[in-house]
């Protein structure tokens, strides 16, 4: 999307904060996926959202924080707590070794999720809330191509990466079902960034 020339490193998952994804630029380390992409704007010049006005930007910025700080927690309870990275090492061909490892978060990712707040709730409240998170990215979305219409911007990235985890990384999951059935502009949303951005998906 920014025509960034990187390279892609497997060999550490997590970053500095302990989080992912992180990269590491003339050998010093950045993490938190939007601290990143401000910090590569500035660095190369590149404004991610210059097609947008100020109220698709405000719109824009509430979207992204609602998949990356709400969504995400749908996705956690359902991988880490429901499927118990089951479905996870099969996608992945994780090694014993990596599947012990992820084995290791559950408990940890089970007590993030209850001192959040999100953990508290019964199964069907946990699916209730990201429905309607779902939803509203629907709602949004429309029949535009991208979620500000023809042009994709950062924010696309953001709701990509997670609703391409329900369609192509959680199996079984109410999350699929609903993208899949409910939500057919979402899936076809999600087909349309994986052709733009990812051609070679399937190498």
């Amino acid at each position: 999307m920014a025509d960034i020339q990187y390279k892609f490193d497997d060999r550490y998952p997590y970053g500095p904060k302990g989080k992912a994804p992180w990269i590491t630029l003339n050998g010093k380390d950045y993490a938190d996926s939007q601290l990143i992409i401000e910090f590569l704007g500035k660095e190369f010049r590149k404004d991610f959202c210059n097609s947008l006005s100020k109220e698709e930007k405000a719109v824009s910025r509430a979207m992204q924080i609602m998949a990356e700080e709400h969504v995400l927690f749908g996705l956690g309870w359902w991988r880490f707590v429901v499927d118990r990275c089951e479905s996870m090492s099969v996608l992945m061909e994780l090694s014993f070794f990596e599947y012990l490892f992820m084995k290791s978060l559950i408990k940890k990712i089970r007590k993030s999720l209850w001192l959040q707040g999100f953990g508290r709730h019964n199964d069907n409240e946990k699916i209730e809330i990201i429905r309607k998170d779902i939803e509203a990215i629907s709602n949004y979305l429309g029949t535009k191509k991208f979620l500000n219409g023809d042009i994709p911007c950062e924010t696309d990235c953001s709701l990509f990466g997670m609703l391409s985890q329900f369609v192509w990384g959680a199996p079984g999951s109410p999350f699929e079902s609903m993208v899949k059935n409910d939500y057919p502009n979402l899936l076809q949303y999600c087909y349309r960034m994986k052709e733009k951005f990812w051609p070679d998906w399937e190498q």
